[in-house]
């Protein structure tokens, strides 16, 4: 179960997961994009309680949330010093 709040202009949406207490920033949005928000959330805790989705374990829930129940995309490590292809990229 998740739950919204609204603080000045932004909506916030809370739940729990793994016995804490989260808070995800949803932002400057309309009430009915906020409680889609809600609705996606309390999807992907769904599924997760189910067993059909995993939550690596080197991210937030509240990240893997705003990514639809999907670890986001690793972004390449440059090493500075270094051409592509020596390690640092996949160019």
């Amino acid at each position: 179960m998740a739950s919204l709040q609204k603080k000045g202009d932004s909506y916030y949406c809370q739940f729990i997961h793994g016995g804490k207490r989260h808070t995800m920033t949803i932002g400057d949005v309309s009430k009915a994009e906020a409680h889609q928000w809600k609705s996606r959330t309390e999807n992907v805790l769904m599924r997760l309680k189910q067993n059909m989705l995993e939550l690596p374990d080197d991210c937030p829930i509240a990240e893997f949330i705003q990514h639809d129940g999907k670890p986001p995309a690793k972004k390449p490590v440059v090493v500075p010093g270094r051409k592509c292809g020596e390690g640092c990229c996949s160019g």
